[in-house]
């Protein structure tokens, strides 16, 4: 599913901003993007709902809500940056400590410093 959307950065808040939002209707849909909005509907990220047709004019407002592969997509990538900087994280935690080893510092002394700091 996700290797195949590829969103533009635009298109990409909107989405995140329908998962907060779950729907938008008129007249709060009507100053959305259409270029971004027609790529999350033709993604099946966001569905597209007729909300009211003006018989005089014959236009149509829509309303838009998130799908669940919306959703799915935003937890997908969620996970991969998760993935990706967890080790990153913990590589720089184990290299920080590392080096204040080497400096002198022991665990320990790193501990009591840190517990000294949270009591105040």
């Amino acid at each position: 599913m996700a290797s195949t959307n590829f969103l533009s950065k635009e298109s990409f808040k909107l989405l995140k901003h329908f998962s907060k939002v779950t729907s938008i209707a008129p007249p709060e849909s009507n100053t959305l993007p259409e270029d971004c909005l027609d790529q999350l509907v033709s993604s099946a990220f966001v569905t597209r709902s007729v909300s009211t047709i003006d018989v005089d004019t014959m236009t149509s407002e829509f309303s838009y809500a998130i799908t669940e592969d919306g959703k799915g997509y935003l937890r997908y990538l969620k996970n991969e940056s998760r993935k990706k900087w967890i080790p990153y994280t913990i590589t720089t935690v184990i290299s920080v400590l590392a080096l204040m080893k080497s400096y002198g510092h022991g665990i320990d002394d790193i501990i009591l410093w840190c517990m000294q700091r949270l009591m105040r």
